[in-house]
């Protein structure tokens, strides 16, 4: 296994660039392009990485080449409900949603008692790397990573400019 980094809240693995981002639930969907609302700041215990979802927001990954690169992958499992995804790059760039066969698509979000195990493994170019990806109510992140609660998702953020 290879190591993968954590820079100022993105995860470096060669040149695969990963950030959490963050969406008001109600605007989550499991198909599509999704808006970010805002970056969720990360927090790196071990092989770990801790991130904050408030109850009424959804997270999913966003992943790009910072060079040139053939290829990598994703892959996001939830050992508790068998629950996965997988996004292949560079023709996927996001990783909304886990699915499985009894429930159908899920969003990357606490369940009731407000932690969530996921463990994520990329693949890039034949570099490995696997950490899990603990989500936490944000003021329990905040006591672990000793930073700020972030502040709570308010409106959409504006529409992008119009090119052209």
């Amino acid at each position: 296994m290879d190591a993968w980094q954590l820079d100022h809240d993105v995860v470096t693995l060669g040149p695969l660039r990963l950030a959490v981002q963050r969406i008001a639930r109600p605007h989550w969907k499991p198909d599509g392009t999704l808006r970010s609302w805002g970056l969720a700041p990360l927090h790196r215990e071990r092989d770990a990485l801790l991130v904050p979802c408030g109850g009424d927001e959804a997270l999913w990954l966003g992943a790009w080449f910072e060079d040139e690169a053939p290829r990598a992958s994703l892959r996001l499992t939830d050992a508790v409900s068998g629950a996965s995804a997988t996004a292949h790059l560079p023709g996927e760039f996001q990783l909304t949603a886990l699915r499985s066969d009894s429930t159908g698509a899920m969003p990357l979000a606490l369940p009731d008692g407000g932690v969530r195990r996921l463990r994520l493994e990329i693949d890039c170019e034949g570099r490995r790397a696997a950490a899990e990806l603990l989500l936490l109510e944000p003021a329990a992140w905040a006591a672990r990573s000793s930073r700020p609660v972030p502040a709570p998702l308010g409106q959409p953020p504006p529409l992008p400019p119009r090119l052209g």
